[in-house]
Order: structure tokens, then C-alpha cells, then sequence
């Protein structure tokens, strides 16, 4: 007798461990891997340059611009289809951060919020129109954003100079 009590516990407790298992993998969620074809034609790569600040060093690591800084070129791999002007602009948009990723270089744009409206080559002329908020914490950032994204233009083939508006206003009566 004591032995069919023993065998119907553990036989009880082994059910109860069976449905308790069961449970548990039923809530659990399935991650079903599902293979995605590679799309037929990807457009090729190209390099354009972004453009960042080192502060205070007289120009030592590129073109002296705003108060005795350097305008630096970083590299930046976009995709050749659309508006490779456009993407670059948009790019440094993007970059919400006081300084850009690990290379130290400061960035005046980091507390803006702009968008690219139009931007059109003209003659020689590139006139980027912006909408949003432009936020500077100084003259000097003001001529480094503005040294940023007319360089970031002028290394196009055919731009030889650049106007910049932001909300219908021409950014030098903008900045500070």
C-alpha cells in the first residue's frame, strides 16, 4: 500500500512537472528566422565629406575658419542614387551630439533642428533653403555652422558659392 502511494506521488509530481513545462513553453515567445532576398541592384557607394570643427587650433588641421578654428573633413560613404548634396546636408542634420562620434570635433549644429526645403545649382550658385530652428550658443558658433555647410557644398563639382536661408531669413543677419 505504502508503495502505491509512493508511485502515485511521483507519478503525480512528474504530471505536475510535465504540465508545468508545458506552460511555460507555451508563453513563450517563437522567433521564427525567415530568410530575405538581397534586393537585385543596390546602388554604389560614394565618399562626400562632412564637415566638423577643432576648436582654438589656429587651422592647424584644415581651412582656418569662424574664431581661429579648423574646418575638418570627415569622410562619410552615401549611397550615389537621389541628391548627394541633399543627403549631406541632411546627414549633419542628423547629429545630435556636441561632438562627432570619437574624433573630438565639435559640432555647432548639435542643438538645432533643420531641415532641407530646396536646394538648387545654379550658375555656379548653390541656394540651400532651411526651415526650423537654428541654435547657437555664440558668434563663433554661428560663422563655424555656417563655414560647415557652405564647405560641405563647395566640394561638389560645379558649386562656387553658397547662399543660405533658414525660415526665409539669409543666415549671416541670423547669426549673433
Amino acid at each position: 500500500m505504502k508503495r502505491s502511494i509512493l508511485l502515485f506521488v511521483v507519478i503525480g509530481l512528474l504530471i505536475g512537472v510535465l504540465v508545468v513545462w508545458l506552460i511555460w513553453n507555451a508563453n513563450r515567445q517563437r522567433v521564427e528566422v525567415i530568410p530575405v532576398a538581397a534586393p537585385q541592384t543596390t546602388a554604389p557607394l560614394v565618399e562626400q565629406k562632412m564637415y566638423f570643427i577643432a576648436v582654438d587650433n589656429g587651422g592647424e588641421d584644415g581651412e582656418l575658419v569662424g574664431c581661429n578654428d579648423s574646418l575638418v573633413p570627415i569622410g562619410r560613404w552615401v549611397s550615389s542614387e537621389g541628391d548627394i548634396k541633399r543627403t549631406i546636408i541632411e546627414d549633419l542634420f542628423t547629429q545630435h551630439e556636441q561632438t562627432y562620434q570619437r574624433s573630438g570635433l565639435y559640432n555647432p549644429l548639435w542643438q538645432s533642428s533643420l531641415s532641407v526645403q530646396t536646394l538648387e545649382l545654379k550658375d555656379g550658385l548653390a541656394t540651400l533653403t532651411l526651415q526650423g530652428t537654428l541654435k547657437l550658443d555664440s558668434r563663433c558658433d554661428g560663422l563655424r555652422a555656417q563655414s560647415m555647410l557652405q564647405a560641405a557644398l563647395k566640394q561638389f563639382e560645379g558649386v562656387q558659392a553658397v547662399h543660405i536661408t533658414i525660415n526665409n531669413r539669409p543666415l549671416g543677419e541670423i547669426i549673433p
